[in-house]
């Protein structure tokens, strides 16, 4: 720019004299730190979601420490264990981790950018080095901030994604260093070349330990070097040589995720199947859909979704809705179209804009081990082109080695810099609550299920029961196949006291899967609320019919039933069937002893509470004694009666129904002035529940 410096104030001549004298790699660096915290500072308190709980919240210290016995992603797995020891459950931490290796990324495009602009086949598309420097940290920074990072960055246990793309990018990074090092050397003698290629190898290496897409990390390399290294050596030899054992490092992840064919088992394929796709590469939702399927379905998602969104990213959510594609035919001409058109940009501009072929190249690379013919239960999520967004870093050097007005570019550069650094503030809001992400996912893909039912399972656990029912209608509404769905519609009328309702939600569960055992007993519950348990005894017995058939619990509810309804001799029946299948079940034997009470078999009776104290917690007795000597109160067994309410006693001091108790005993014993202490103690300790005529016997024996 063309400014006179001594024309400004002397704070402002003195910052602009600092800026220029600091080193222009720290500059970048400062400036992306700043840029990004200023864009993701919204999201350091972001709960944790999703799958955050099976990865790390429902996860102890010794449990992650386990999984980092399994290679498979160990370094990213390693990086959460060291938070799950520093911070906890406290999110901050997790996301300053985040945050740091996404800016980390950045500046790795920044370098590869400046290297690449640096070849001899590129230079002279730059007037100087200080073009090249703008043009690279421009590059770097639409990566750091686009809004299709945020998925990335912000929902934390995606920090596979992003810390994988770090040793990617790095790697690549560090191997054109050392190429740099290596031009016109006949073979590698020297410290320099020699470090920088065992840290592209190290880094290749850990890529491949973080997460599996890295697998493609050679098909880059060898990108970039047929079409921006490939004069820098003389011989066609020195490339190879370069460059095979990073491509072995590739072999990495198809070694760790090798079908188990070595012994022959009843589950293994048979010896013909060895060669097929199926045998060496993995298919994380078989039960889904099939290869070819997968292929076709994310045509239309990698550019109706993912093109689109790294173009006009507007329209960005957690949880997006597709179709899924079974014929060629069916896919829609715009897809086809879009990246045979790319492909042949790329073909056609091998010479002239390698930036432009490159990064076409890149984003198809990158994309292809998630959605190619590797299916995947989650068949959209933004994450997934955290990689391939690297493509906008490499058609925006395009761009500007192209640009003749280049300050113009600049300008233009800035200004769409800016709108994406708004877009991206503006995202990361929706990640401070799980209910914002699922209900912007819901009304983004109102016609997609699965976010419906996030967010009535989300209002369910918050007790909103309304609203979950209201989303889970909305639910049904797209899937009407899912019996979990009536079955949650159900639990949230049954709380809502909407018995009626939810009888029919449950029945509709049934009718769609009679399989599913738990609509059973939630179907009892809800006969229960209309006191018809005739009907919820006969639910429990089909929970029994498809369920497991030795639950104790579940013949337990049943006698609960039947006591309700005054049927004890069904009561009994399912009493004893409850305690064969568990002879420790406390509250079995204390209710059998109650039937037996109200059946007037008061010794048997007796003999269950008896069972009842052997299994019994310290709490639990307390109860039993207390009942227990109620019952040698009513057999006249007095003194039996006095000694249970003084265990009592001595395990709970000052018990009100103890003493009143007690003191029925001694009256009964003759025993009158212990009887008077005991009721005097009852009072005092808050009694209320005092038998009729027990008040009229001690005022008796007071006025003596």
């Amino acid at each position: 720019m063309n400014f006179r410096i001594r024309s400004l104030p002397n704070q402002a001549y003195e910052l602009i004299v600092a800026i220029r004298r600091i080193n222009p790699y720290l500059g970048v660096f400062f400036l992306y730190f700043v840029t990004g915290l200023c864009i993701y500072i919204n999201t350091l308190d972001a709960p944790f979601l999703f799958d955050d709980y099976h990865v790390i919240v429902n996860q102890d210290r010794e449990a992650l420490l386990r999984r980092l016995s399994n290679p498979r992603r160990v370094v990213a797995e390693f990086t959460f264990v060291a938070n799950k020891v520093i911070n906890g459950n406290t999110v901050q931490g997790y996301h300053i981790v985040n945050y740091l290796i996404h800016i980390l990324t950045a500046y790795a495009i920044f370098l590869l950018m400046l290297q690449l602009a640096s070849r001899s086949r590129v230079r002279n598309r730059w007037e100087s080095d200080a073009q090249r420097l703008v043009a690279s940290g421009l590059a770097g920074a639409v990566f750091l901030v686009h809004p299709l990072a945020t998925q990335s960055v912000t929902y934390i246990c995606q920090r596979y994604t992003s810390l994988a793309t770090l040793f990617y990018v790095g790697c690549i990074a560090a191997y054109l260093k050392a190429r740099h090092e290596l031009t016109h050397r006949a073979d590698i003698n020297g410290w320099p070349e020699r470090i920088w290629y065992i840290v592209a190898i190290v880094l290749a290496i850990l890529a491949m330990l973080t997460k599996e897409f890295p697998v493609t990390l050679p098909a880059s390399l060898v990108a970039i070097e047929f079409f921006f290294l490939r004069n820098d050596f003389k011989r066609r030899r020195q490339r190879v040589a370069a460059l095979i054992p990073l491509a072995l490092t590739g072999l990495i992840v198809p070694f760790l995720y090798r079908a188990p064919v070595a012994t022959a088992t009843a589950d293994s394929p048979p010896p013909e199947a060895i060669t097929t796709i199926t045998a060496y590469i993995p298919n994380w939702a078989p039960e889904i859909t099939g290869r070819a399927e997968y292929f076709l379905t994310q045509l239309d998602v990698v550019t109706s979704i993912y093109m689109k969104l790294m173009v006009m990213p507007v329209g960005q959510s957690f949880d997006h809705g597709y179709r899924i594609y079974d014929r060629i035919q069916d896919v829609p001409t715009s897809a086809l179209a879009i990246i045979s058109i790319l492909l042949v940009l790329a073909i056609i501009n091998l010479r002239r804009h390698p930036f432009l072929s490159v990064g076409i190249l890149w984003f198809f690379i990158a994309i292809a081990p998630t959605s190619t013919i590797i299916p995947n239960k989650q068949f959209v999520a933004e994450h997934r082109v955290y990689l391939p967004l690297v493509s906008l870093s490499f058609l925006t050097m395009a761009f500007f080695g192209a640009a003749s007005r280049r300050r113009f570019g600049i300008y233009v550069a800035m200004a769409a810099l800016i709108a994406l650094a708004v877009l991206t503030f503006h995202r990361n809001q929706v990640w401070r609550d799980a209910l914002h992400v699922w209900q912007n996912a819901a009304a983004k893909s109102p016609e997609h299920d699965r976010p419906h039912f996030v967010v009535g399972n989300i209002h369910f656990r918050r007790s909103q029961f309304a609203e979950a029912a209201t989303a889970y209608r909305r639910f049904l509404a797209l899937n009407q196949n899912y019996s979990e769905g009536y079955n949650r519609l159900g639990l949230a009328l049954l709380k809502m006291r909407q018995c009626d309702d939810a009888i029919e939600a449950f029945h509709h569960a049934i009718n769609v899967n009679p399989d599913v055992i738990s609509v059973y007993t939630n179907l009892a519950a809800a006969h229960v609320c209309r006191e018809d348990y005739q009907a919820a005894t006969r639910a429990y017995q089909m929970y029994l019919t498809y369920g497991p058939q030795d639950s104790a619990e579940t013949c337990f509810k049943i006698a609960d039933l039947a006591v309700k309804g005054e049927d004890y001799d069904l009561a009994e029946t399912w009493y004893k069937q409850a305690l064969s299948h568990n002879p420790r079940y406390v509250e079995a034997w204390s209710n059998l002893a109650m039937v037996f009470e109200r059946t007037k078999r008061s010794t048997l009776a007796t003999n269950m509470y008896r069972q009842a104290l052997a299994f019994a917690t310290p709490h639990q007795q307390v109860v039993i004694r207390l009942n227990l000597g109620r019952v040698y109160l009513e057999t006249g067994n007095h003194d039996a009666a006095a000694d249970a309410f003084g265990q009592v006693l001595a395990a709970v001091p000052g018990l009100p129904a103890a003493h009143i108790g007690l003191c029925r005993a001694y009256l009964e014993m003759g025993r009158e002035d212990l009887a008077v202490a005991q009721y005097r103690k009852a009072i005092e300790a808050g009694a209320v529940d005092i038998p009729p005529g027990l008040h009229d016997r001690i005022q008796a024996l007071d006025q003596r």
